[in-house]
């Protein structure tokens, strides 16, 4: 994620019926009181706590009667995009985008850790010392990492998230992408499509990442060779396997080995 700076944390109580657009990047996590909100392409109704994320001039518009309570965090920086899909915006992690719901529901039994999470914040914002502007920093990232977990469970039945297992249980690549599409009940091509919109990088992609991912963890904890890591990473020839890796990573598999192994 790119760099950001958090400009408010607060809550908010009042009861209130109005418009608005985000000066810049918006988070929130609504706990009560909310009766509708339109955002982000979707309106919806209060039927539980959620989170909302919405991108820097974004309109809104919203109503709360007088059990409102919700939390609000103003963070300025270029992390966070409109999606092309209604309803979902966009987080940058390096190059890629992340796509996630606009509105996340919060599970009951996660509500009480996440509320005292923002009131942490909420006081911290208000001493900014070094030591609590890291700390609200770090919040943050807490929650939009609560909010990706979140995320992560409802795509976890999906023909998409079918495909990612099975690919996670063939690290040596014995089975083509094509075949491990065929059995999650969809077309080829339509698991690709759905694999890309759940997780922002293509089957094919995924699959030469979690690869370097595996190597790295060879080279880092074992005793392998740098030919025996490429075989356990499904490489035929060791010096393909260091081509790859050095393309990807700016080193050598064997600086990587001299670098990382104790």
């Amino acid at each position: 994620m790119g760099p950001f700076v958090i400009q408010h944390v607060g809550v908010y109580t009042r009861v209130e019926r109005g418009h608005y657009i985000t000066p810049c990047p918006s988070f929130g996590l609504t706990l009560s009181g909310l009766k509708w909100i339109d955002c982000v392409g979707r309106r919806v109704e209060f039927s539980g706590p959620f989170f909302m994320l919405a991108p820097g001039r974004t309109p809104v518009d919203f109503e709360y009667g007088p059990d409102r309570r919700n939390y609000a965090i103003l963070v300025e920086g270029d992390f966070i995009r409109a999606s092309r899909l209604p309803g979902y915006v966009e987080l940058r992690q390096d190059q890629d985008w992340v796509r996630v719901p606009a509105y996340v529901p919060v599970p009951l039994e996660r509500l009480p850790g996440l509320e005292a999470e923002c009131l942490a914040m909420t006081e911290a914002f208000l001493s900014p010392t070094p030591a609590n502007r890291l700390r609200v920093e770090l919040g943050f990232c807490n929650l939009l990492r609560s909010v990706l977990d979140q995320h992560a469970d409802e795509v976890g039945v999906s023909p998409a998230a079918v495909l990612k297992r099975l690919m996670d249980r063939d690290p040596l690549h014995q089975r083509s992408i094509r075949a491990l599409a065929h059995a999650t009940g969809v077309s080829c091509d339509h698991a690709r499509v759905l694999f890309t919109r759940a997780y922002g990088v293509s089957p094919k992609q995924y699959r030469a990442r979690m690869r370097l991912a595996l190597a790295m963890d060879l080279m880092a904890k074992s005793p392998l060779s740098l030919k025996e890591i490429a075989d356990r990473t499904g490489f035929r020839h060791a010096s393909h396997f260091s081509a790859v890796y050095r393309e990807a990573l700016g080193y050598t598999p064997r600086e990587g080995i001299n670098r990382f192994r104790h």
